[in-house]
Order: C-alpha cells, then structure tokens, then sequence
C-alpha cells in the first residue's frame, strides 16, 4: 500500500435584416465523446434505457445512475439473466441482486442507447478476480468463529467465487503485530541460514489453502514491501527516505533473488504455488512508518534477471506494481514509462505489468495509458472507511479498478485487503482507512461484506477463469461504459456500468473540494455532463448574474464523473465559442462593441440588438448551442438536434459574434466557413462584393440562378443589370462568396451584344447590337426584336435564364429544366452574337457560324441561296431542292430561267447555314 495522499485523485489548477436560420432536420449527433454523455444526462437521474445485440440475443434493459450490472446468458436463450448493484442516495439499495429474467427483444425503445456485443472480435484471456490475504485479513478471518463462512462468501461457489490472491511476501503495512521479513538476522546473512516462513503458517497459508479448495485453479501473486533490512543501504525494513537509505545494497542482488526464490519454494512446499511474483511493491515510494523499498527502473531490471535464474520458469515475474503515473508527478504529467524501461533491461525476464488505482493525475481514463503487447493486470485498488458515499464509491471503483482496466487489457483486478476492521485496523503505519472486502467488527466479530466486495462480485461471480474478452459498446465516462466476456462454456457475460451521477450538476458551477487556492477554479457542467472550465472572474460572475447556482465543491470522485474538457471554456458574456465550448440555456454571447448579443432560451436561439431587434434566430429553443469538434454548430434540445449550421469537416474553430451584429465560424487559420447571413440561394439576381475588398468600386459578380458568380466587367453592365432592376450590391464575406463559385473569366450579360461560354443573359436582362437588335430575357417569352420593337424572333417560352453551354449548346432554362435548346452540342460555339442583321448568330472558335435564329433548312427548299463570305460579284449560286441538298447553278442563263420560272432569292447565307443544305457536287440545277 502506497501513501495514502498520493492516491487522491489531484486537479490541475487552470492556472442588417432579421434572417430566419434553416432548421437541419437530420442534424449529425454530437460527435462521440461529447454524444454519449449528452445522451446520458437528459436522464441521468432516472436511469438509462439501453437496447443491446450481439452474442445471439437482443434485449432491452434500464440501469439506475451510479450503478452497475452484469447480464449473463447462453446464445440463442429466450431470456437473460441480470443481477444489480445500485445506489440510493449515498447508499447501496440492491447489492448483487437478481433481478427477473429480461426477455428477448429485437426492438429498442424510443431513445434508447444502443450497446453491442460482438463475439468475433476477442482480446486477453482472462486470469480472474480477488484481493490480497494481507497478515491483517488473515488474522481477522482465521481467528473469527465465522472463518468458514467468511471464506466461503469470498471463494465459494455461491459467494463471490474470487480466484486469484495477492499475498505480501513479508510483512507490509496491514499486519495484526509488527514483524518485518523471513530472515531479520541483525547480520547480514549471505546464506540465508535464519530464512522462516514460520510467521505465516498461522494464519495466512491456512487461509490460501482453504482459499485453493474452495476455488480450485486460484492464482497467486507475492509481492515483496522490502528486502530484509540487513539487505538495504539504509539497515531498515521500514523506509529510510532521502539519499539512498531505502534501496537495495548492489551486492545484495543475488542474495536477495535467493531469499525470493526460497519464498517460492517455501510456499510451494507448504501447499500454495506462487504463479507470479512481484519484484517489488510501489518501487517509486518511500515511507518512513512501515515497509517499502525503492528501485530505479534500470535497478529493477538488474534484479529481474537475477530473480528469473534464481525461481526459473515456473513462477513469472510481474514488473512495476505501482500507479499509472509516477510518484510525485506534477499535474499534467506523461504516464510512467517505468515498465517499458524494465521490460527492455531485463533480457526477456519480466512476463507480466501490474498497476495500481491511486494517482490518476485528473486523467479519467488513466488506464488507458497501460502497457499493450505484455499481460497486464490491476493489482491493487482500495477503497476507505471515511469514504461514505457509495453512489461515488461505485462509479470509481467499477471504473478504474475493474472495468476499465480490463477494457485496456487488464487479465485481472485485485483489491486491496480481503478483510479488515470496520474501524480500518490492524494496521502498523501506513492506511489507517483501508476498507477490507470483508468489513470485521473488532469488537464483537460480528462481520458483513463491504459495498466493494459487491463492485468486485458484479465481475468474479461471473467470469471464469480463462474467460475471453470480448467486444462490446462503451459509451464513455459519464455515460454507459461496458466490458464483456466469453466463458469457455459458452455463456456470455456483459458487465454495464451507469457511470453518470445520481445528482444533477447540469447547468451548476462546481468546484474541489481539495482545491486550498482563492479563489477555487471553478467549471461549469454542461448537458453533455462535461466541465468546461471558468477561466476568468467575469465569466464567472456572469454566470451567476444570468442564474447559476452556488457553486458546489465536491469531491474528486464526484468531479470525475464530470470530464474535465481540458482547454475548453465555459461561456457567458463573451464575443465567441470554441471547439467543444458550449452556450448553455439563459447564458449569452455579446460582441466586442456590446451592441449584439446572442442568447439561448427555451424557447429559441436569438441574435438581438442592443434595442432588442432580432436579427436572426434558429427559430428552435434549446438547452446548448456547441461548437462540436468536427466544425458543426449545433443545437440541442433534450438530446436530439434541432438546428445545425452544417459545417461539419470544415475545420470550423471559433464561432464569433462580430460587431457588425452576425454570427461567423472561423477555421484555424482565420477563415470564414460559415455566417448567419443566408445561404447562396438568397443572392440569386443579386449583385455580390466582397467585404475585404478596399477599393472604392468593388469588383462586382452577378449570381445566376445555377449559384455560380459571374463578373460584371465594367461599369456599363452594372449600370445595365442595376437599371433592369438587378438587387445589390450585397458585400459579403469571403466564405459566402466562396459559397458561389466564380466562374473565372466568364462575364455577367448586360447591355452588351454577345454571351460567351457559361455566361447567362438572366431574367429581365438583355443583350443588345450597335444597331438596336436586341434579345430580351422574360418569364413569358425569349425575343429578339429590331430597333423599333418589332419581333423577329422567340423561342415561345419564358425562363430564368439563358445560357451559352461549354458542349456548344444554347439553351433557355425555367425553374432548372430546358424549355428550348439549339441543338448544337459538340458544335463547338463559343459566342452567341445579336446582329444588327436582326438574326442571333452562334461562332465557333475560328469565326465560323454554327447556327443562326433564321430557321431550319426546309425553309429555303425552291430557294437560290448564296454564301455570304462569297466575295465575287457574281456569287456563286446553288437551287435548294426539295431533298434539301442544293444543286449548283452553273450559268447565268440558268440562273435567269430558274428566277423566270418563280425560285425565290437569294438567300444570302452564312457557312453554318449552308451546311445544314448539303451541296450535291457535280449535280446541276437545270431549267428549260
């Protein structure tokens, strides 16, 4: 046992018009971590209702807040067993108890959780459960009138089949009577002459014993306190703190890994195999009132190699037995690498890691960082008779000591002492609070199982020695957290723990209660059951002006069932929101100049001016607006999502609200991804700028109803477009515009005489020739009309907007769908040009025409047609036949007959015109 200080838990100190929003109907969930606890606490009092598949069943089940169930059943079965161990205010209610069989069900409740159980995927092996057979435990057992009732509750097959027991090898700070090791010669005694296990024939090896055949298979692991005091530097058993008065004299290595071997030996003979052994107990701490020896980890290899020679293969060796994080690490601190280190000096030696619960450093997930690749195991976790809360005493103990642990690759969980008085003694330094799994009235033997003993049989009484892990849903801390296994007979076991509290902090600013600084670092509990922290007096006392409560100083225990968000504040009174920061119901943002706020009600999420004008609101209330760490704004109500700015993966970091009363998100490098002033669809027609730009005559882009930007390129076409009754200019900024895409070099159509490639004459706009043809663009009709209005041309359908497309094709749209269309595609037209010829006429690249408005070839059937690039005075001429080919007039005398005859013409006509009347070569006309 380590000191008792270091294993409380330890906080870091940190140091223009109203827009209405568009409602996301199928908003993304909160992202993860920050979902599972947002699902939990809505109604975390009342317990979590969950739907669980897998393993060859389905069923449904609802586990009370700071409690803890494990669900046992055979594939294919019509009905799962449950036993329950649950908290009503500070006490267990239901401790181990059967609850009726939860029939089979393939549906879920309404807003349920969904847990999974996947047998395919497999993970360790399971070695078992127990607590350690300390001196003390052994002698309150082995001395009590109820021993065998006792042993039975810890071992037995209807107790809570424990298999697997840690046991000091010599004496550690829970002994009945002071004694110190198996040969505490005043000399040194190289050859071990005065080594004795006599101390523990009385009690502790009769107990192991007992403990084997009630639980046949049990596995024990020795873990040595201190080397015989004439072994130490320090000549004593207890610690000699500072300098190197509390490690191992460097002769004494081989000795030492003697006088473990014959341990060994010695227990073996005596009817207990030692399975594993420890090579020391907590090698990083020292204390001066009971026993402990410190080694370095490059120490603890050395002396690795020796004990391997010196045991064999029969026993394996277990490095480090000691906390997540080192002794004395500051807060903030990485993860002890102390194993790896000895792992990798000890030559193959070391065959397993074992870990205690006490300093987590603030980390709620501290087990995490355990070693992988090497069999891991929890091998010591206490909890104390001054801690009286059991709803507390649940969730941490289920969590750190067993289930956790076990989900990071943990093979087993030992407890600390198996027994012990309810007063916390015998005890000769060290934990004068230990609680035992067994709690022994000293006073009048009367005995009872502590609430731990119940933590720890939720997993023993169920799970098998060799057992397989296997997959399950875990929802996070603070929420539903699982584990599952596989017996070898084939049952399945699924362990749920309702990490959640049992009191609601929602909305509460919460405190430590061990913090002595002033004034307390303060969070605030968001409805996701996160702390986010209060970073500085205003916001603080902003919260507490807008309705929060008093602040609770709670316990660390308390406040870890409350994930810190590290680097995550809480919010009120400022001008902006970060990643995983959340504005919670009745608080408010306020921009930089103190003109705009933003608040959330119940009832809606409101942008206001200082007078109290909306100017947008989501239209939805809610109880957090959260900046989620995948770059989506979201509002919640209850759980589900009622708005979203549908951002995710934009890399959004910051939602700021800005002097010029509207809200914009941010990514890391400063960027705008998103603005509360609309979306694209609302600038079609409009004239757009950009509010970056610092010229007096902004660049102008004109939005077509396909929502790209098109360049309005010179002061002309803005006053044409504004003169037809184009809207704007709208500045906005450069995420909005980045919204519609610029179609680089393509021209907004106003006023001009032609349309290029992707350019638009829009509705109500025009183009128009130097002579005053022109091409207007209406919701009833596409006309062409000469200077005096007279029309030459239509399609007879009215539209949004008509296009020069990149296949060539010119084509008139209403409402996104085609009302008419040249036919020109793969015509390769770049520009559609009004003529002062009164005709539209489409140009390839070269110059050539590839059609006009004038009409289809059947038109000039009994026609003489020419070609217009013809220069010759006598152009030549062809007779369009009835087949639509043209026969080429080979003299004027023909020509002259065909005229006196009654052919119309000519017909002046562009290349493209001509070609659409294939010339039949070599045929002539005649006429006679």
């Amino acid at each position: 046992m380590g000191n008792s200080t270091a294993r409380a838990a330890r906080f870091a100190l940190a140091t223009g018009t109203a827009l209405t929003a568009l409602v996301v109907v199928n908003a993304p969930a909160r992202h993860r971590d920050i979902d599972k606890s947002a699902q939990l606490v809505a109604s975390q009092v009342a317990g979590r209702t969950f739907h669980v598949s897998g393993g060859g069943v389905q069923f449904n089940s609802t586990l009370p807040a700071s409690s803890v169930a494990t669900y046992m059943w055979t594939p294919g079965a019509s009905s799962v067993n449950e036993w329950l161990t649950s908290t009503s205010g500070t006490i267990l209610d239901q401790r181990l108890t059967p609850q009726p069989p939860v029939p089979v069900s393939s549906t879920s409740p309404a807003g349920s959780a969904h847990l999974g159980v996947d047998t395919g995927r497999t993970f360790q092996t399971m070695t078992g459960f127990g607590g350690a057979m300390t001196d003390s435990a052994a002698t309150l057992i082995n001395t009590s009138p109820s021993r065998d009732a006792i042993m039975s509750s810890l071992f037995g097959a209807s107790g809570a089949r424990l298999n697997f027991v840690r046991v000091p090898v010599g004496a550690s700070d829970l002994v009945a009577t002071p004694y110190q090791s198996y040969d505490d010669s005043p000399l040194p005694d190289m050859s071990l002459s005065k080594f004795s296990i006599a101390h523990d024939q009385t009690n502790i090896l009769p107990l192991l014993r007992t403990a084997r055949q009630l639980s046949p298979g049990t596995t024990v692991l020795a873990s040595p306190w201190s080397a015989p005091a004439w072994m130490k530097v320090g000549d004593s058993f207890y610690g000699s703190c500072g300098g190197l008065g509390n490690t191992l004299v460097t002769s004494d290595y081989q000795v030492y890994a003697q006088y473990l071997a014959r341990f060994i030996t010695a227990y073996q003979a005596a009817g207990v195999p030692v399975d594993l052994l420890s090579l020391q107990n907590e090698p990083q701490h020292c204390a001066p009132d009971y026993p402990t020896m410190n080694l370095t980890a490059d120490q603890e290899a050395s002396l690795a190699r020796y004990v391997s020679a010196a045991v064999g293969g029969g026993t394996r060796l277990l490095a480090w037995d000691h906390n997540w994080y080192d002794e004395g690490a500051a807060p903030g601190a990485a993860p002890t690498t102390f194993p790896q280190q000895v792992i990798a000096g000890s030559g193959g030696a070391i065959s397993a890691v074992g870990y205690h619960c006490y300093n987590r450093d603030g980390n709620p997930t501290a087990y995490s960082t355990q070693m992988t690749g090497i069999s891991v195991y929890m091998t010591e976790c206490s909890g104390f008779v001054n801690s009286n809360n059991a709803a507390v005493n649940l969730v941490n103990e289920v969590r750190y000591d067993l289930l956790g642990p076990i989900r990071y690759g943990a093979k087993g969980s030992l407890y600390w002492s198996l027994a012990q008085g309810t007063d916390g003694q015998p005890h000769v330094g060290g934990c004068a609070t230990c609680r035992g799994m067994i709690g022994i009235d000293r006073a009048t033997g009367a005995w009872a199982p502590s609430e731990d003993y119940y933590y720890w049989s939720q997993f023993s009484r169920f799970v098998a020695k060799d057992a397989v892990r296997i997959d399950s849903t875990d929802l996070g801390v603070g929420s539903l957290q699982t584990v599952a296994f596989r017996n070898t007979d084939g049952t399945i076991v699924l362990v749920v723990l309702n990490s959640a509290n049992s009191t609601d902090y929602r909305g509460h600013i919460v405190q430590w209660d061990g913090d002595t600084s002033s004034p307390k670092t303060s969070w605030l509990v968001g409805p996701d059951g996160h702390r986010r922290w209060i970073h500085d007096t205003a916001t603080f006392n902003c919260l507490r002006a807008q309705g929060a409560p008093t602040p609770n100083v709670l316990p660390s225990e308390t406040l870890d069932t409350m994930p810190d968000l590290t680097g995550v504040w809480a919010v009120c009174g400022a001008d902006r929101i970060g990643a995983n920061s959340m504005l919670q119901t009745n608080f408010y943002l306020r921009s930089g100049n103190g003109q705009y706020t933003l608040r959330l009600t119940g009832a809606n999420l409101t942008l206001t001016t200082s007078s109290g004008a909306a100017r947008w609101s989501t239209g939805r209330g809610g109880e957090d607006l959260i900046l989620q760490d995948d770059g989506n704004l979201v509002e919640y109500a209850g759980g589900p999502p009622v708005w979203a700015s549908g951002t995710a993966g934009s890399g959004a970091q910051w939602l700021v609200l800005t002097n010029a009363g509207k809200l914009a998100l941010y990514d890391s490098s400063g960027h705008y991804v998103w603005t509360s002033e609309g979306t694209p669809g609302n600038y079609v027609d409009h004239i757009v700028q950009w509010d970056g730009d610092p010229n007096t005559q902004k660049t102008s882009w004109l939005v077509g109803p396909d929502g790209h930007r098109r360049w309005i390129h010179d002061m002309a076409t803005y006053n044409c477009i504004k003169a037809s009754g184009g809207k704007g200019p709208d500045v906005l900024t450069s995420w909005e515009l980045d919204q519609m895409p610029d179609l680089t070099n393509v021209w907004a159509v106003c006023g001009t005489d032609r349309i290029g490639v992707n350019s638009m004459l829009q509705t109500g706009l025009y183009a128009r020739s130097p002579g005053g043809t022109t091409l207007k663009l209406a919701g009833s009709n596409l006309t062409l009309t000469n200077h005096t209005g007279q029309t030459l041309w239509s399609t007879g359908h009215g539209g949004d907007d008509l296009v020069l497309q990149t296949d060539g094709n010119v084509v008139e749209y209403s409402g996104g769908s085609s009302v008419w269309a040249s036919d020109t595609v793969g015509s390769g037209g770049v520009w559609l040009v009004v003529g002062d010829d009164g005709k539209l006429a489409l140009y390839d690249s070269a110059g050539n025409y590839v059609w006009t408005s004038e009409g289809p070839p059947s038109r000039y059937v009994g026609h003489i047609v020419q070609w217009e690039g013809d220069t010759s005075t006598q152009k030549t001429a062809w007779l369009v036949t009835s087949d639509g080919h043209r026969n080429w007039t080979p003299s004027s005398a023909v020509y002259n007959c065909l005229k006196s005859h009654g052919a119309t013409g000519p017909d002046v006509l562009t290349a493209w015109e001509l070609n659409q009347l294939p010339d039949d070569n070599g045929v002539w006309a005649t006429c006679v």
